[in-house]
């Protein structure tokens, strides 16, 4: 028993030298920032390319927040079911905002999903740019008459990223990527 007491006291006196130990003035180090994401708002609409709907439900959150973000105006060829999702988040304390569009659809036959992120253009957003000065080599293509860069993985995940001068777009999906191009000259902006 005074064995554990002791080493309960041992631990105790090391957590407060730790704790109240000297600190040396001389050199200080910046604490890293800790973010957290707070999802500010959130809507579910049907059938996806219903931009009434989603409009009248999203355009004053995204105004609010100083926010655009694209939807689909219509439907690829074969596709049913598709419902959207789209949640505005805000990172704490940092105030960075991001818009997120989630597309679910069945396409024949199989269930697909598109995901697009939508945040407004800044000097340390992941651009194509900033990519291609990372190391990242992606092919450049034409996306919504904007220079974009896009990549698929192994797992046949396409990413594609661009920027309208405004905003930057990235999107995530195992669409084909010609098709996912096309689908996308027809979505619009809100607001």
């Amino acid at each position: 028993m005074r064995s554990k007491i002791a080493g309960l006291m041992l631990v105790a006196a090391a957590l407060v030298t730790a704790c109240t130990g000297p600190h040396d003035t001389a050199t200080t180090t910046e604490s890293p920032i800790i973010t957290a994401y707070h999802e500010a708002f959130s809507v579910s609409w049907e059938p996806a390319d219903d931009i009434g709907q989603i409009s009248s439900m999203a355009e004053s959150e995204l105004t609010a927040r100083g926010l655009s973000v694209l939807v689909p105006a219509s439907l690829p060829t074969g596709m049913t079911e598709a419902t959207g999702e789209l949640r505005i988040s805000v990172t704490i304390p940092t105030d960075l905002r991001y818009v997120d569009v989630v597309i679910r659809f069945v396409q024949d036959g199989d269930d697909g999903l598109i995901s697009l992120e939508s945040t407004p253009l800044r000097p340390d957003a992941m651009t194509c740019a900033n990519r291609a000065a990372a190391g990242q080599s992606w092919e450049k293509v034409e996306v919504r008459a904007s220079t974009g860069c896009i990549t698929t993985n192994l797992a046949g995940i396409t990413f594609l990223t661009w920027d309208d001068g405004v905003n930057v777009y990235h999107v995530e999906t195992r669409m084909d990527r010609d098709e996912l191009l096309a689908w996308l000259d027809d979505w619009v902006q809100i607001p």
